[in-house]
């Protein structure tokens, strides 16, 4: 699995929790919703770049990116997350996906 691969599985990953919670939630609270959901052991959390930048939340952001680019969330200040209304309605069209890369997570073919 690349590293494209995991972000986009990850940005999927964020939508879901966002659609669930069913509210805005702060970059904190999606940090940790979805370090849960992925099971991230506390060596995978404290896994950090060269810059400082702890991996799992660079990965997170970049998925909110994603999402953001595509109109599916948006931030409402900083650090504040929302599902917009095209993100509501684009919703269904990516379960299907989802469904197929949280299979290769579990089975281990998607690292971490």
């Amino acid at each position: 699995m690349t590293k494209k691969e995991y972000r986009d599985f990850v940005a999927v990953r964020v939508f879901e929790i966002m659609k669930q919670s069913n509210k805005a939630l702060t970059n904190k609270e999606i940090y940790s919703l979805v370090a849960d959901d992925l099971r991230l052991t506390e060596e995978d959390k404290a896994a950090k770049h060269r810059s400082g930048a702890y991996k799992y939340q660079n990965n997170i952001q970049f998925g909110l990116l994603g999402l953001k680019k595509m109109g599916l969330v948006s931030q409402i200040e900083r650090g504040i997350w929302s599902i917009t209304e095209k993100g509501k309605a684009k919703y269904e069209l990516l379960d299907e996906e989802y469904a197929g890369y949280q299979k290769r997570y579990w089975n281990g073919e998607i690292s971490k």
